[in-house]
């Protein structure tokens, strides 16, 4: 009931850019309730549009304490580690945010990113294939697996590819 309150409060000042504030009065409610998961997770997002990486990752990990199903979390953690140059150690996050949400986009295309950035091609193109399985109008998969696939040398599949992709949009 307070830590509501004081969220949507804490998201008002986000919204003005008073990201400070928004942490001052996240943490302000823990005096009157235990901290969610949800709550940590705003902290660390408003740390984390203050450029204050490691305490936005703190905060993210605080929410996994309180639910390891948060995919947000998971995910937020691996884009911060892979802009930090641990792309690896990224790439752990990422498959735990898709084993909780295997139809999310934006961490399917993380996973792909990820994969192609550090020479696991293979992985990569998996995950693109699945983004063009869920949708079919996403051009910009497309193009990536077709890309992928011709880095392989796979000219012919990467034709078909983008003449699906060419019937899709």
């Amino acid at each position: 009931k307070y830590i509501r309150s004081y969220s949507y409060k804490a998201e008002s000042f986000s919204e003005l850019g008073l990201y400070q504030k928004a942490i001052d009065t996240c943490v302000a409610s823990f005096e009157f309730e235990e901290p969610n998961c949800n709550i940590f997770y705003d902290i660390g997002e408003y740390h984390e549009k203050l450029d204050r990486l490691d305490k936005a990752l703190s905060f993210y990990y605080k929410a996994l304490r309180k639910d390891d199903q948060f995919s947000d979390a998971w995910y937020s953690i691996a884009l911060i580690l892979d802009s930090k140059g641990k792309s690896l150690e990224a790439l752990y996050h990422i498959k735990k945010a898709i084993e909780k949400e295997e139809k999310n986009l934006d961490y399917l295309y993380c996973y792909a990113m990820i994969h192609e950035k550090v020479g696991f091609i293979k992985e990569a193109m998996i995950g693109y294939k699945k983004m063009v399985e869920i949708d079919h109008n996403e051009l910009e998969s497309w193009l990536n697996y077709s890309n992928l696939l011709l880095k392989e040398e796979s000219i012919d599949e990467a034709v078909d590819s983008l003449y699906q992709a060419l019937e899709f949009n």
